[in-house]
């Protein structure tokens, strides 16, 4: 596929086809990486990474003497932004 470089401001910037957005699973503000590669232009989807939580307990603390009794899952609690990390 041929195409121009246009101006975007102070910029330059690529028109990227919707179809080919589409094929890659990419959307208007997905994350890429630019990489100039032997006189090549790469760009390169960013595999973000998964949301893990920092806790200050294990799962084996937390389920060490739970029964049926003690089973409370309507009072789980929604994690706080401190408490999220990247992996």
């Amino acid at each position: 596929m041929q195409t121009r470089i246009k101006k975007w401001g102070k910029s330059a910037a690529v028109r990227l086809p919707a179809n080919i957005l589409a094929r890659e699973g990419l959307s208007v503000h997905s994350p890429i990486n630019l990489e100039v590669k032997d006189g090549k232009i790469i760009i390169e989807t960013v595999v973000e990474s998964e949301k893990c939580l920092k806790l200050p307990f294990t799962e084996e603390s937390l389920l060490q003497d739970l029964n049926a009794y003690k089973a409370h899952a309507d009072e789980l609690a929604t994690p706080i932004s401190e408490e999220l990390i990247d992996s």
